[in-house]
């Protein structure tokens, strides 16, 4: 949770911005390229529409005008104005699995766009890593569809956690 509320915050202080409020693309496209070099945990950092239609994206300036593949999540914080964590699932050209982390940006009542970071699953294992559980335990996190975000013992995002390890 600490981790995830680190996120949020960088991407609220992003969201301030006068290229933002003044509607200047561009200039926030080449900040988006800066912040993603200083945060380690980010595999990429994104600004859409609220219809889903990417204007900026750092890592992947190639995808412009792509739709975020976990939709659901995307509009889920457009309808809400508030952030919202996405499912793990594979993004960009590479089809690396990330998490987003969808933070709208609201101009008066209304969002104006979406800022989304997309979180590397490798800072979540390490975090269960970091724990030292004994070696005959389990221990793991999984997204909202019941898939692996991270694991001990290791196992492959796309997989769907068992009816035991989610009891």
């Amino acid at each position: 949770d600490a981790a995830i509320e680190g996120h949020v915050s960088t991407l609220q202080a992003l969201s301030t911005s006068s290229n933002l409020t003044l509607g200047n693309v561009d200039n926030f496209e080449r900040r988006l390229a800066r912040i993603l070099e200083s945060q380690p945990d980010w595999e990429d950092v994104i600004l859409s529409t609220p219809d889903g239609r990417r204007v900026a994206d750092a890592a992947h300036p190639s995808e412009v005008g792509d739709a975020d593949p976990d939709a659901a999540a995307f509009q889920r914080a457009v309808r809400t104005g508030h952030p919202v964590a996405g499912d793990i699932v594979p993004r960009g050209v590479a089809k690396r699995y990330g998490i987003a982390i969808h933070f709208p940006v609201l101009k008066g009542r209304e969002v104006a766009y979406v800022l989304s970071a997309i979180l590397r699953p490798a800072q979540f294992q390490a975090v269960i890593e970091a724990q030292r559980f004994p070696p005959s335990w389990t221990s793991g996190l999984v997204d909202g569809g019941m898939h692996f975000i991270a694991r001990l013992p290791p196992r492959q995002p796309w997989e769907t956690a068992s009816t035991d390890f989610r009891e």
